[in-house]
């Protein structure tokens, strides 16, 4: 896993970011606002809110410029550049198209460099399995902040701590503190959120 996230070739600033339903289509992060999206029925989106770096390591003497490609299947989808800083602060949403819940999300944080290839900082990834199971429970009339799962920091993830699967605002969350790992420090924290497609059903396999 982590030799095809290796293999992404470093990208141009200002590149378009998005994720790929298949070879026509595209959802971004504000869907549904942008009416003339018609994504098809057999695949679900989930958006990850990607909110901060944490002690993230130093590539450029004394710094970094990070932002972080993140792969699902054959999609990929980057956050922007932060420059000169190791606590790096995304706040950005990006969406994935999910075809198979049994497939990980992998992530991989580069440092933009001017000249030459990106420098790597750190890899993870994470499974969706149990946030999808917990959409699919369908738990409208549970008081908000219910924590509907507990996930445990294993060997065989990469939480750095406990993370919940809630039901908030109407909606199921999961919040997640990743360690990096192939790295000397850092960590990234996210959100994992579900888009609601009018008229269409999750679908899990």
């Amino acid at each position: 896993m982590l030799d095809d996230l290796e293999r992404i070739p470093p990208t141009k600033p200002g590149m378009p970011q998005q994720s790929m339903c298949s070879s026509r289509e595209a959802i971004p992060a504000n869907y549904p606002n942008n009416k003339w999206i018609q994504p098809v029925k057999s695949v679900d989106v989930q958006m990850i809110h990607v909110y901060r770096g944490v002690n993230l390591a130093v590539r450029d003497i004394v710094s970094s410029d990070p932002y972080v490609v993140f792969r699902m299947g054959n999609q990929s989808i980057k956050t922007r550049v932060v420059k000169k800083n190791l606590n790096p602060e995304w706040n950005e949403e990006l969406t994935l198209c999910v075809t198979d819940q049994r497939q990980p999300v992998q992530l991989m944080v580069y440092d933009r460099d001017t000249f030459g290839y990106d420098d790597k900082m750190g890899y993870a990834e994470f499974e969706i399995g149990p946030f999808l199971q917990a959409v699919k429970m369908r738990l409208h009339g549970l008081p908000n902040g219910t924590i509907v799962t507990r996930v445990l920091p294993s060997r065989q993830n990469y939480l750095a701590e406990e993370s919940h699967i809630v039901w908030k605002d109407g909606k199921v969350v999961q919040n997640m503190v990743l360690w990096l790992r192939h790295v000397e420090n850092g960590e990234i924290e996210l959100q994992l959120q579900w888009i609601d497609i009018p008229g269409s059903t999750p679908q899990f396999d």
